[in-house]
């Protein structure tokens, strides 16, 4: 394991060094290192809310062969006590590029009810390649290797790019293509701008004016093929996003901004109404 990490490790640092990314468009960043959002996850139908989980997304920055880049960790999961429904644990890290946001490496370690998965990926721009590490309950472990599109995310910093994205200046129902590594496959997954409205985030208890797009998902073992979610982002400098929501068999989960540091920009969205 020690020698398949350094393997790992000695090959992101040569590609981070040698490598000139092409550019995909990054509009307008609008978080930084340091910034941090935590979430609660509910359980929704009708009148029925359970606080069933938490999420947090944090920015750090890390020095790879004199390089800076990015950062990012996501991690969260379901309350104990409600582990004998439907146990979750989640915990996402990528390092990317700083300006344009494409990753060099990504790590998934998690734990969706009886599903495990282990998986390290490298993203290699001079061969065009993405070598990965894969270890999961369904395929066991095994070395997989497959081409590397242009554009490519992981999806965390699908995430973070899909934030960076002039939605104010497209036509509503505009559908953004992105292309997503997940599970060794290339998905060609959307983003459609729905236009600008004023959503009622729970714990916050106020309304906030959002941007609300829809987002085409991978399918798996918590959503089935075709199914999408809604996103809604704060319609401020940051585009922070306040309200996720995904529809299931039997009402809906959904994950609702409770808390921020390190902004970017100065927000009203947290202050009292």
């Amino acid at each position: 394991m020690l020698k398949n990490k350094f393997h790992i490790s000695f090959l992101i640092a040569l590609i981070i060094g040698n490598i000139c990314i092409g550019q995909c468009k990054i509009e307008t960043k609008h978080f930084k290192t340091g910034e941090k959002l935590s979430f609660t996850g509910y359980y929704n139908w009708g009148f029925i809310w359970l606080d069933a989980g938490w999420a947090e997304f944090a920015i750090q920055d890390t020095v790879i062969n004199n390089k800076k880049v990015s950062k990012f960790i996501t991690q969260g999961g379901s309350h104990e006590s409600y582990d004998w429904i439907y146990k979750i644990r989640e915990k996402f890290e990528t390092l990317s590029d700083t300006s344009t946001l494409k990753p060099f490496y990504s790590k998934r370690n998690s734990i969706e009810g009886e599903y495990w998965v282990n998986n390290e990926y490298v993203f290699d721009y001079g061969q065009k390649k993405i070598y990965g590490n894969i270890h999961n309950q369904k395929m066991g472990k095994f070395k997989d290797t497959v081409a590397l599109l242009p554009c490519t995310f992981d999806l965390l910093s699908a995430v973070y790019y899909a934030r960076t994205l002039d939605y104010l200046s497209m036509p509503i129902n505009q559908k953004i293509p992105i292309k997503v590594n997940d599970e060794g496959e290339i998905y060609d997954l959307y983003i459609t701008y729905k236009g600008v409205e004023n959503i009622h985030v729970r714990e916050l208890d106020k309304k906030v004016k959002s941007i609300k797009l829809i987002a085409t998902l991978i399918a798996g073992n918590v959503f089935s093929e075709g199914e999408s979610m809604n996103i809604w982002l704060s319609n401020d400098q940051n585009r922070l996003p306040v309200l996720i929501e995904a529809k299931i068999l039997v009402g809906s989960v959904k994950a609702i901004i409770k808390g921020a540091e390190g902004l970017l920009y100065p927000t009203t969205i947290f202050d009292k109404k």
